[in-house]
């Protein structure tokens, strides 16, 4: 079974590095801006509605759910499915991304310390391999930590079985991340505890580490990521 490599422009892979490093409380969102077919009036309006009301409950400063509302908001020029990646902070926007064509997963909004740039990623995504199953190196959550922070990782697979409420730590710089519990780790080297998704693709982007989508499934064991080795 074949997974979907990622294949970032570069400048868009920079942009995403940079807000990937976090820091400062950050909010991000993701929203279908335009069907593939003709909606009736106000349909995206209530969208937005509901981006808000999902931004708030999440605990997003109310200027940053302005601005990435005011971003929203704009039309796409482009025909057919359209959606829009918007990363805002302190009321500014850091990252408007729109995305064309089909898209996985669902409308998604969140704040925190490190953004989730998954959305933008899985849109960059091309399938590799002709056919031929991949050949893992390691799998799961502890063992891909590890091999990240070794600098063994060549592509990062994440799967379809998703991390729950699992999370890591995110480090102020190399190798950016660590395991919950670790009592080797620096407290001052600490950013954060952030969600796994966005705590691997953060150390990934930073690193040089090439992305990946494993098709339904392709995971062995219906474990969340994967990798093999540089």
């Amino acid at each position: 079974m074949t997974d979907t490599r990622v294949s970032v422009p570069e400048a868009l892979h920079r942009a995403l590095a940079d807000v990937a490093l976090g820091g400062p409380l950050t909010s991000w969102a993701h929203l279908t801006v335009q069907g593939d077919r003709t909606r009736p009036d106000g349909w995206l309006d209530s969208r937005r509605h509901t981006l808000r009301q999902r931004l708030w409950s999440a605990g997003a400063p109310e200027p940053d759910i302005d601005a990435i509302d005011a971003a929203m908001a704009v039309a796409p020029d482009v025909p057919g499915r359209a959606s829009r990646f918007v990363v805002a902070r302190d009321g500014g926007l850091l990252l408007s991304e729109l995305l064309l064509g089909d898209r996985a997963g669902h409308d998604t909004g969140g704040t925190g310390f490190v953004p989730d740039v998954a959305p933008v990623l899985a849109a960059f995504g091309t399938v590799d391999g002709g056919g031929a199953p991949t050949r893992y190196d390691g799998l799961g959550v502890r063992d891909t930590v590890r091999s990240l922070r070794a600098g063994r990782v060549g592509v990062l697979t994440l799967g379809d079985a998703g991390f729950g409420e699992q999370t890591v730590v995110a480090l102020r710089g190399a190798p950016w991340l660590g395991e919950v519990g670790d009592l080797g780790l620096d407290d001052a080297d600490r950013l954060a505890l952030v969600p796994t998704r966005a705590g691997l693709l953060r150390a990934a982007l930073q690193t040089g580490v090439e992305v990946a989508f494993a098709q339904p499934g392709g995971v062995p064991d219906d474990l969340p990521v994967a990798y093999t080795f540089r």
